[in-house]
């Protein structure tokens, strides 16, 4: 981990498959992560501005 935090090593290649959803979440664990082309999945969460005011 410390290597990573250092920026020694570039992890950001390593991740193949995004997923923006809860939906499309489930598909990485029933069919993506058998895929040929399957290193790593990361699930984005991404929030408005509007979802904090209020």
């Amino acid at each position: 981990m410390s290597l990573i935090e250092a920026k020694q090593i570039e992890v950001a290649t390593w991740i193949t498959h995004r997923y923006h959803s809860l939906e499309a979440l489930s598909q990485a664990f029933t069919t993506d992560h058998q895929a040929n082309d399957y290193i790593k999945g990361v699930f984005v969460l991404s929030c408005s501005a509007s979802s904090f005011i209020g």
